[in-house]
């Protein structure tokens, strides 16, 4: 009597057609918020990003949905932090954009008088 034991061997795959896993962290859902800021489908970024729309969907609908709410309070919270590192342009935007602070030399609606004079010969005194 002999003990005999067979083993199957597992077929190889094919590792090439197999989807790569796509790890779903806070950078790619910023890419995917800047994405729809610019206008970009749903199949496109998804395509970008190099995963399947339906998993898109399924993980990044509150970027798909609220991506300009979302980009604008990535923007507000940039500028705020640019403003406590002292920065002198970006607390002028802040204060002209949002606290309604006019400068005198950005008023342009005052008339420009320019004299030129000319003897005739073309050449401008």
């Amino acid at each position: 009597m002999s003990n005999k034991i067979t083993i199957k061997r597992r077929k190889k795959r094919d590792r090439s057609t197999e989807k790569q896993r796509v790890e779903i962290d806070d950078k790619l859902r910023e890419r995917v918020v800047l994405c729809v800021v610019n206008g970009y489908t749903v199949e496109k970024i998804a395509a970008l990003m190099g995963i399947a729309v339906k998993s898109l969907k399924k993980y990044c609908a509150h970027e798909l949905n609220n991506g300009r709410e979302i980009f604008v309070d990535m923007a507000t919270g940039a500028l705020a932090k640019q403003i406590k590192m002292g920065s002198e342009r970006s607390t002028q935007f802040a204060l002209k954009s949002k606290g309604g602070w006019i400068d005198k030399n950005d008023d342009h609606n005052d008339p420009i008088t320019i004299n030129i004079n000319s003897n005739g010969d073309g050449k401008i005194k």
